[in-house]
């Protein structure tokens, strides 16, 4: 669960974006193994024989300065999944992530959105155009519907500018 700084933030968290960009990890899932469960990362632990196995992260994904693709726990997990580890769901478990006030900011929400959006076309590579050019229109939807203008605003803005040509 989120620590917030001061109060809770006065904007609605999303369940698509906000969750993971708040680490809210709260899915409909009983308690135990569940192959359908993917755990995020400030909300897992990993048993140590794993590592054992000679099994790491990929340091290609994750912080690197300020410009980087975020999802190296996403593309270690989905990687355990294949290899035949399943993720155990414990709902009791409580880990609290501090948040900081500058990640209420929506240039901050918007910079995570974009890096997120660069891990998960590493994990989906390779890509066709067609792939990623809908990719790339559910990431303008989907941050013109979390962040200014409702759901026309930010995406009209950026076609109107001419940023994309409309045909």
């Amino acid at each position: 669960m989120p620590n917030w700084p001061g109060k809770v933030p006065d904007f609605e968290i999303d369940e698509d974006i906000g969750h993971w960009t708040y680490c809210i990890c709260d899915p409909p899932l009983p308690e135990g193994p569940d192959p359908r469960f993917l755990p995020i990362s400030t909300n897992m632990a990993i048993r140590r024989r794993v590592f054992e196995y000679g099994l790491t992260f990929d340091e290609s994904i994750g912080p690197n300065g300020r410009d980087y693709a975020m999802g190296s726990e996403t593309e270690f997990n989905v990687r355990l999944g294949r290899l035949g580890f399943t993720a155990v769901f414990l709902p009791k478990a409580v880990v609290h992530n501090v948040v900081q006030a500058d990640q209420l900011d929506r240039k901050w929400v918007l910079g995570r959105a974009f890096r997120e959006g660069r891990g998960e076309t590493r994990l989906q590579a390779p890509l066709s155009w067609c792939v990623l050019a809908r990719l790339t229109k559910r990431a303008l939807w989907a941050t013109a519907r979390y962040s200014w203008g409702g759901e026309y605003g930010i995406a009209a803005r950026i076609f109107s500018a001419g940023a994309f040509p409309v045909p």
